[in-house]
């Protein structure tokens, strides 16, 4: 292989990743939600994510104790029973996983949980917007005394259950709920419970997270086969 041939092949590779780049980025142009973006408690508040309702157990920032084991914060999330206020357990988020998911390439919420509750929890997502309302159709079911556990909602169509066509309401996402129920509706049943979260984070189609890795692992061969390729040239004598 030439000098010049190396050259041309480091261009095309480079234009690759940058190409890869670049359409991985405008996956999430046009949405409030950012692939790569995590709530994880850690600056001491409640984030974007409280109960909606004038409930006496709001959402708690607890300061140590997260997946992490010591002084790794997580949220807090409460519930009384019986009727009322407060009575159920949901949490809602109206900023951070909000606007086009399906534009944002986003096919799934990721996070850490915990039943700190005496009861067995069936944990859901509502998924709210303009043109209708769609609710995970499986719920994540939580033991008692759980302890710190990974979980993921996913929202492919599969995966939800909808009176209104998935794409518009995927497109135009106002809000999220995750809550306790049974069964596949909205609002959830009256129960009290105890639920640590952590670590939210929107997660990718696959597609778009391996783009640019693959684009990445494309330079990075260039880069040691020309560093091979150089060795193997004999020296340029000295006059």
């Amino acid at each position: 292989m030439t000098s010049s041939d190396n050259k041309t092949l480091g261009k095309r590779l480079t234009g690759v990743v940058a190409g890869a780049m670049l359409l991985a980025g405008s996956l999430s142009a046009g949405a409030a939600v950012t692939i790569g973006q995590i709530e994880d408690f850690e600056d001491g508040t409640t984030g974007n994510w409280g109960t909606g309702q004038p409930s006496p157990l709001q959402p708690q920032n607890i300061g140590s104790g997260g997946p992490a084991g010591l002084d790794d914060n997580y949220l807090l999330a409460r519930s009384s029973g019986g009727a009322g206020a407060g009575s159920r357990l949901v949490l809602i988020n109206e900023v951070d996983f909000t606007g086009d998911l399906a534009a944002a390439g986003v096919t799934g919420i990721n996070m850490d949980v915990n039943n700190l509750g005496a009861t067995a929890l069936s944990l859901r997502l509502f998924v709210e917007s303009a043109k209708g309302n769609t609710v995970s159709t499986n719920a994540i079911e939580l033991p008692s005394g759980s302890g710190w556990q990974s979980v993921a909602f996913s929202l492919l169509p599969e995966d939800l259950s909808s009176t209104s066509p998935l794409g518009p309401v995927l497109a135009a996402v106002t809000q999220i709920r995750l809550f306790h129920n049974a069964a596949a509706v909205f609002p959830g049943s009256p129960i009290a419970a105890s639920l640590g979260i952590d670590n939210v984070s929107a997660v990718p189609e696959p597609g778009a997270k391996w783009l640019t890795a693959g684009g990445l692992c494309l330079l990075g061969a260039y880069a040691v086969a020309r560093r091979r390729q150089v060795a193997k040239q004999p020296a340029t004598p000295r006059h």
